[in-house]
């Protein structure tokens, strides 16, 4: 009702040094009434030159509350105007010193250390613009790292720093790949007795293909880490969630660096597969393309199998509960194939719901 949007209600407000205020507003009053509040208040923040700045951008004064989508727990970022510089108090006569003693030659100062640049693909002015808000240029270089790029996501974490992902600044250079440790060399056998018949070769699978006249199969190439990306379903839920809301990457990237550590280091160690992860268009087809892959590194080997007898070579079977066979009818009646439902139930961790956006999502 009118009165319950007129009512005042507290509003968190926070500065660039981590200040907080709470004014009282109700959903009707405009930035330029939140401002005079502030004034009032004598906190240095003249409504004149002061900037209110929600979710990375800065507030018309005329803007109204009720308009800009406040959810509980939001807060509003006040940048105050730099003061100006106090004058020079005159510094007291000192009484006569007799002179000092030559100083020797200062050393020439070391040249400055140059700007930080732009990360790649960003806009040097996009860093411009961000430094002249009142943040250091190291810190607009490691948020738009952090963000991709994507300026307004950079601006909120910027104002937010709990937001931006843990250890998104530098990103760690991917880890050396191991090297394999060299097996130590064998012992020498004990001396057999020379009544002892001399030992016979043990029968492995390549001493057996090797005498039938085969070869052992060739190892299927390793994952790319697109692939191995595709390949988690935790990740993909992360995904799928992000392509429909990009605000929503901060957030959920943190949470994955508290319940899958590593994921989030694979994400950090290979960014640029992870953007065009967030952005291709045909991702039902990459999915594709990921699952035979995986399938390639889990099935068993030509000529396996032992007495199975019937088993196909290289098939991989699923078992899916009645109540996931069900689900996966019901993506197929969306319009999606089989194979196409299936690949996104299981990537979506056998969540109906996140399958379906991501499969609208791939259209």
């Amino acid at each position: 009702t009118d009165c319950a949007r007129s009512a005042p209600t507290p509003m968190l407000i926070k500065t660039l040094a981590d200040e907080k205020y709470e004014v009282d507003v109700a959903e009707t009053a405009t930035v330029a009434e939140v401002k005079a509040k502030l004034e009032a208040m004598d906190i240095g923040a003249p409504a004149d030159r002061s900037k209110i700045i929600f979710r990375g951008r800065v507030l018309a004064d005329s803007a109204e509350l009720s308009s800009l989508g406040i959810a509980p727990g939001d807060f509003m970022v006040l940048m105050k105007p730099k003061p100006a510089p106090a004058a020079s108090a005159a510094a007291p006569v000192a009484a006569p010193t007799p002179p000092p003693a030559p100083a020797p030659a200062p050393e020439p100062e070391p040249a400055p250390a140059p700007p930080p640049a732009a990360p790649p693909g960003v806009d040097a002015a996009v860093v411009d613009s961000l430094v002249e808000m009142g943040f250091p240029r190291d810190a607009v270089v490691v948020a738009l790292t952090a963000a991709f790029g994507n300026a307004d996501r950079a601006a909120q974490y910027l104002f937010d720093p709990s937001s931006m992902p843990a250890e998104s600044a530098p990103p760690a250079a991917p880890p050396p790949e191991a090297t394999p440790l060299a097996a130590p060399p064998a012992a020498a056998p004990p001396t057999a007795a020379p009544a002892a018949p001399a030992a016979t070769p043990a029968f492995t699978a390549d001493n057996i293909l090797a005498a039938i006249g085969g070869a052992a199969p060739a190892a299927p190439p390793p994952l790319t880490p697109l692939q191995r990306m595709l390949s988690e379903p935790r990740l993909m839920q992360c995904v799928t969630l992000a392509r429909q809301d990009p605000s929503q990457l901060g957030p959920l990237l943190q949470q994955l660096s508290t319940e899958a550590p590593a994921l989030l280091t694979l994400v950090q160690a290979h960014q640029a597969d992870f953007q065009q992860l967030l952005t291709m268009e045909n991702i039902e087809a990459a999915f594709t393309e990921a699952a035979a892959a995986r399938n390639a590194q889990s099935a068993p080997p030509v000529g396996g199998g032992g007495g199975g007898g019937g088993g196909g070579g290289g098939t991989v079977q699923i078992q899916v509960t009645a109540a996931e066979a069900a689900a996966i009818g019901r993506l197929q009646q969306l319009g999606f194939s089989r194979d196409a439902a299936l690949q996104a139930f299981l990537a979506c961790d056998k969540n109906e719901a996140l399958a379906a956006n991501l499969l609208f999502d791939s259209d």
